[in-house]
């Protein structure tokens, strides 16, 4: 199953409902270090250990992630993250971990892609626009 990396806005309670379904989980809260960090540490942190970044900020990680796609290419860089899903805050944790477990297992390109899930329209690629 897939590596997902939480950030620390989303509750711990995701750790549980997504190692359910077999996935490994890392918590910002739960890992040594993580806790306090920069958004921009996060991302790296879960591209570092090719886990699917979680989070509940979509502003700030979608200014990342733009930033990661067009540096990654001016420098012809060959790393990339292995995805961003922006989960609303106010839906019941399970009724998310089970929107999240679908994208991970379907047949979506997650690596350098960036999702926001809404519960009317189900999981939307984001592009960044200025």
């Amino acid at each position: 199953m897939t590596s997902v990396y939480i950030d620390e806005d989303v509750g711990k309670v995701f750790i549980q409902l997504l190692q359910a379904d077999g996935h490994t989980v890392l918590h910002a809260r739960t890992t040594p270090g993580m806790s306090g960090v920069t958004d921009g540490n996060q991302l790296l942190f879960a591209a570092q250990h090719d886990s699917v970044l979680l989070t509940h900020n979509g502003r700030d990680f979608l200014l990342l992630h733009d930033a990661w796609r067009r540096w990654g290419a001016a420098w012809r860089s060959v790393h990339a993250h292995e995805g961003i899903l922006l989960i609303p805050q106010h839906v019941t944790a399970i009724v998310v971990a089970r929107a999240v477990h679908d994208q991970l297992t379907g047949n979506f390109p997650l690596r350098n892609e960036f999702y926001e899930w809404d519960r009317a329209r189900g999981w939307q690629h984001v592009l960044y626009r200025p």
